[in-house]
C-alpha cells in the first residue's frame, strides 16, 4: 500500500429526505449504512489513492432515529492498516436545523 497520501478524516454531510424513511418518518437503518459505508470507503481510498470494497462491519449500533429534515454528519477515519487491509473507524450523528444556528 506504501505511504498513506492523506490522514484526514472524510466529512459527509447528508439531508434526510422523505424517501428515506420509513412509516415513523425515522431514517430507514439500510440507508444509514449506505451512508457510512461511502465514508469508509471514500477514507481509504483517500488514505492509499486506491479502490477498495467493504469485506464486512465489525460492529453498528444504532443509537438514535434520524428524523426527515434531519443533517446527517458521517465521518470516517483510517484507524489502521495492513498490507492488504484498511480499517476505517465511522461515526454518524443527526443534527437537526436549530443545531446549525449560531
Amino acid at each position: 500500500m506504501g505511504e498513506p497520501r492523506s490522514t484526514e478524516p472524510v466529512v459527509l454531510l447528508d439531508e434526510v429526505f422523505p424517501g428515506d424513511t420509513n412509516a415513523l418518518n425515522t431514517l430507514f437503518g439500510g440507508h444509514l449504512m449506505s451512508i457510512m459505508d461511502r465514508a469508509a470507503g471514500l477514507a481509504a481510498s483517500k488514505f492509499a489513492h486506491e479502490e477498495f470494497v467493504t469485506v464486512s462491519v465489525d460492529a453498528l449500533k444504532f443509537e438514535r432515529p434520524a428524523y426527515q429534515g434531519d443533517i446527517i454528519r458521517t465521518i470516517g477515519k483510517v484507524v489502521w492498516t495492513s498490507p492488504r487491509t484498511v480499517g476505517v473507524l465511522v461515526r454518524s450523528c443527526r443534527m437537526t436545523r436549530s443545531d446549525w444556528d449560531p
